[in-house]
């Protein structure tokens, strides 16, 4: 873990890619009020990611396209790949937050399944557990539990999508199902390893896929 210009203590930055699942940058923003963070307003740089982040004190602001945005303790938030926004903290009480910057197949795959088109999306939940279980598994140099990590990714989007969506169809459940099979075509992946890893059942598991696709997970 160090410490960056903007105060803000990394967990984790990402050297070794993931096509499955990526951990870009993890860690925790402490109360700077000349925190200000621009992204995708030039077309010098392109920031082409996802970002979580979870303020657990104070407040401050995202502006995007659709205008200017408060946001505050128990506030998560979700900013799309390539959307214009900024996000800076309140001068006068600003937030420390908790951020997750993240790219892959699988989150691409959760972003299709939960029909995210919006630029941002902000829920007032209680995610930080999940947040600090992640940022858990992210401390260290190199990444290995990806399997933990996406339970929990996968939780964050649940938090998005029940409040703003239809409850998650058996069709989005297969999509999930299909996206940890193809993130682990490397090694022998079995109908435990699937359950334990994405909190579902096996009988529901074989269910839902054939449903979907017309035959089992394993083929």
């Amino acid at each position: 873990m160090y410490i960056n210009f903007l105060g803000e203590n990394l967990i984790h930055k990402n050297i070794v890619p993931n096509e499955f699942l990526e951990v870009i940058l993890c860690g925790i923003t402490n109360p700077n009020p000349t925190y200000r963070i621009i992204h995708n307003l030039s077309r010098i740089y392109v920031y082409d990611y996802y970002i979580f982040e979870y303020v657990m004190d104070g407040c401050g602001y995202i502006e995007t396209n659709d205008g200017v945005h408060k946001v505050s303790g128990g506030d998560l938030y979700f900013l799309n790949k390539l959307s214009r926004h900024i996000v800076y903290s309140d001068p006068q009480t600003p937030f420390k937050k908790v951020f997750l910057v993240l790219d892959g197949s699988f989150v691409d795959s959760l972003v299709n399944t939960f029909h995210i088109t919006e630029d941002l999306i902000v829920r007032h939940v209680d995610a930080q557990q999940v947040m600090d279980k992640i940022l858990s598994l992210c401390d260290c140099e190199t990444i290995t539990q990806y399997d933990e990590i996406s339970v929990e990714v996968l939780k964050l989007f649940e938090m998005l999508g029940k409040h703003s969506y239809k409850p998650q169809s058996s069709n989005g459940i297969a999509h999930v199902i299909k996206s940890f099979l193809d993130g682990n075509l490397e090694q022998k992946v079995t109908i435990q390893m699937i359950s334990e890893s994405l909190h579902i059942s096996k009988s529901h598991i074989e269910r839902t896929f054939k449903n979907t696709y017309g035959e089992t997970p394993l083929g």
